[in-house]
């Protein structure tokens, strides 16, 4: 016997400031908006600042007028917001019901009461359903909010996580001073290791042709600021004037004064004061982490946004100067168009599969920077772009421009620190701030090419990979010599330029697929600087994973692990979904999960896919509602899905044809080889690839991209191969694949 105080705890209250967006009328808003002092005043000013503190001060006194500024205290409940007032009435009337019945104890009473019970479940069922699918089929194609609503219907409102120790007023200086003082010790711990200093190895002389150069910003057009508005997501930062929808609901009065400002901005090279300032949130980086321990904390950095629609403008102007002089880094991934985690995948795991079909081992090395963007060094940076890239002029001044000055404060709930002003690196929740960063360490990629190492980057992301003959002990020696000395002109290289390399994370891998292998690389061991690093068996790399082998397991028992867990969330709602919302949850949780880098299954053991295609099975059964006992093909067809081998072929085909037609990476398009005869043929308009004979392509040679694609394609009807619109050819190409199994 126990005594227990079982008392329920008085109920949270939190005050709250908020604005009713929602009863402005956006006609009146429009009409208030053209006889303010922004349109009236505009004419005359010639200066971005200037400008920029009208925009905002007019923009917040029009919100404060439409919309003020409410306060109120609000107690915590748990959220219910399929609960309607007609939901409130039916239950209402069912305890009256139960109260009758439990006085008068009459059948008729105890009938009307259990009556009153269907009908209220009955509506409690309807409206969770109507309440389910129409927040997921409100999304439409946009994955971003789908995801999001997803975790909020599955996983319930999500909390910002932050110590408990101590109150917001002493945690935003706390946390603004550990994020300051993290990338200053960085920047001293690489300074102090700064002694065997290696020059920047540059790729040509830039400057001396004019024609390279980039000396102006062409300016922005009316057109051009409209459409990069209305195709933004409708994400705001408290910073912001007016929300982004009212924003975009307005941008036919607005776009005048927004091109305006951009063309002051690139016309006279400054970047006003107020698109320089940050807010930066705390975020827990895993929610099972010590919530009290700051280092478990990552910073997300928010920016107002009209500062992104000047970046994007900034943007395209530096990747028009790029792609014409050709001066991207070639094997960097991050950032570009028609560029993707899985090309660079796809590349990377070609080379490799050729050098296994070829008998040999190979080492490939996954390299860790501490804080890349947050340490990089601004007269470093502007000299690089001056040099490899060819800025000048105004180009160059609004760069320098764009990194002076720079503030960010760190906000917990409505606290703030004191801004602080940032020397170094580039801001992270920018457009800008990661294309300077793989501008930056363009070098590297330099460094590698003069020690003979294949390499891949996909942002701070770096691949560095290698072959040798295993039999042969001077091949290994000198491979690992080779890696080493390569690693240690990075690091060196890396030290001059405030970029911290962590050995310590730095990974190892080597792929070999006989067994007799095992012997002549069990002992094999890399020195990264003062570490000492042994291969491991499996590695995460950009969302795959490579096992030793190459035989992908790994990465599949990880991915329907994964779907799964997703397919059980969903089934727990099921019951609360129609049909086509159900199939919208599968397609964003479950498919995108086996469509990822599935173009890397091709080849592998049946074994392995068909623990994807149960989950593609599982999947299905759940749309439908069907048994596990009943025959899955027809649901797949009704569903109209292709089978999981059926999607891999449709996936290496896809990026076959982009590669044909010059919409995927300069280095898928020098995998294919397109067959030109040497007399005119009836068959040369086929546009037929040859398969190439390299190596044994008995084993590992026919999984590697450039067998597969050309075979896969040689394979298709002549119709399929002649399309040139790529939506056609995903059409005809899913209707061919679908008729062959089914």
């Amino acid at each position: 016997m126990f005594n227990v105080l079982a008392a329920k705890p008085p109920p949270t209250q939190k005050k709250l400031s908020y604005r009713k967006f929602s009863l402005i009328d956006v006609e009146t808003f429009k009409s208030d908006l053209l006889s303010s002092d922004l349109f009236n005043l505009s004419d005359n000013i010639s200066d971005a600042e200037v400008l920029v503190k009208l925009y905002n001060k007019e923009l917040s006194n029009l919100v404060d007028k439409h919309a003020p500024l409410c306060t109120k205290t609000i107690t915590l409940r748990p959220s219910c917001p399929w609960f309607t007032e007609e939901l409130h009435d039916a239950k209402h009337l069912k305890r009256k019901l139960e109260r009758k019945w439990q006085t008068t104890k009459l059948t008729i009473d105890h009938l009307m009461y259990r009556n009153q019970c269907a009908i209220v479940n009955k509506k409690l069922k309807k409206a969770r359903t109507d309440y389910y699918s129409n927040k997921i089929e409100s999304c439409g194609r946009d994955q971003k909010s789908l995801f999001k609503i997803t975790k909020h219907l599955l996983n319930g409102p999500s909390e910002n996580i932050i110590p408990s120790e101590k109150s917001p007023e002493i945690l935003v200086q706390d946390f603004s001073d550990f994020f300051i003082d993290k990338i200053v010790n960085i920047r001293k711990d690489v300074a102090f290791q700064n002694k065997n200093v290696i020059e920047d190895i540059e790729v040509g002389n830039i400057e001396a042709s004019n024609t390279s150069c980039l000396v102006n910003f062409s300016p922005a057009t009316e057109e051009e600021i409209k459409k990069f508005v209305q195709q933004s997501a409708n994400k705001s930062c408290e910073l912001d004037p007016l929300p982004t929808w009212l924003l975009k609901s307005c941008i036919n009065e607005l776009t005048p004064i927004l091109t305006k400002i951009v063309n002051i901005s690139l016309e006279h090279a400054t970047v006003p004061e107020s698109f320089k300032s940050a807010r930066i949130r705390p975020l827990i980086k895993k929610q099972s982490l010590d919530q009290n321990t700051l280092k478990n904390y990552r910073p997300v950095s928010n920016l107002p946004y009209f500062s992104k629609i000047l970046e994007k403008v900034v943007n395209t102007r530096i990747e028009e100067h790029l792609e014409k002089h050709e001066l991207h880094e070639i094997n960097q991934s991050a950032y570009r168009k028609f560029h993707s985690t899985e090309t660079a995948l796809l590349k990377v795991q070609n080379d490799i599969l050729e050098y296994l079909d070829r008998g040999n081992v190979t080492i490939l090395v996954m390299l860790d920077l501490s804080a890349a963007f947050d340490t990089i060094d601004h007269k470093k940076l502007l000299l690089r772009l001056k040099q490899t890239f060819g800025f000048a002029d105004n180009p160059l001044q609004w760069v320098a421009s764009y990194l002076t000055d720079r503030y960010q404060t760190v906000s917990i709930e409505d606290k703030l620190s004191e801004p602080v002003l940032m020397t170094f690196g580039v801001p992270q929740g920018s457009v800008l701030g990661p294309k300077f960063y793989t501008m930056y360490t363009k070098p590297v990629g330099s460094i590698c090419r003069n020690h003979g190492l294949n390499h891949h980057f996909y942002a701070d992301d770096s691949q560095l990979y290698l072959s040798f003959k295993p039999a042969e002990q001077t091949s290994k020696t000198a491979t690992i010599t080779q890696i080493e000395q390569c690693l240690n002109d990075i690091i060196s290289w890396m030290n001059s330029n405030m970029l911290k390399l962590n050995a310590d994370k730095t990974e190892v891998i080597c792929f070999s697929n006989q067994k007799q292998h095992l012997r002549h690389i069990e002992n094999l061991e890399l020195k990264i600087g003062e570490s000492s690093i042994r291969p491991s068996s499996h590695v995460r790399n950009l969302g795959a994973t490579l096992d030793s082998n190459m035989q992908m397991d790994k990465h599949v028992n990880l991915v329907t692990q994964t779907c799964y867990r997703q397919i059980r969330h969903i089934s727990h709602i099921r019951q609360y979904l129609t049909k086509s919302a159900t199939r919208t949850l599968v397609n964003s949780l479950v498919t995108s999960r086996l469509d990822y880098c599935n173009s890397l299954l091709y080849g592998v053991q049946k074994s392995i896919t068909s623990k994807l295609q149960n989950v593609q099975n599982a999947a299905a059964r759940l749309i439908t509602k069907t048994s596990r006992f009943e025959h899955v093909t027809p649901i797949l067809k009704d569903l109209h899905w292709l089978q999981i081998q059926d999607r891999i072929k449709y996936k290496i085909l896809i990026q076959t044809f982009k590669g044909l037609h010059g919409q995927s990476p300069v280095y898928i398009r020098d995998l294919l080889e397109v067959y030109v005869p040497n007399r005119k043929l009836r068959s040369a308009s086929a546009a037929t690839t040859l398969v190439p004979q390299q190596g044994r392509l008995v084993t590992c040679g026919d999984r590697c991209f450039r067998v597969a694609a050309a075979r896969l394609w040689n394979s298709l009807p002549e119709n399929l191969r002649k399309e040139t619109a790529l939506n056609s050819f995903k059409r005809a190409l899913k209707t061919h694949l679908f008729k062959l199994f089914y």
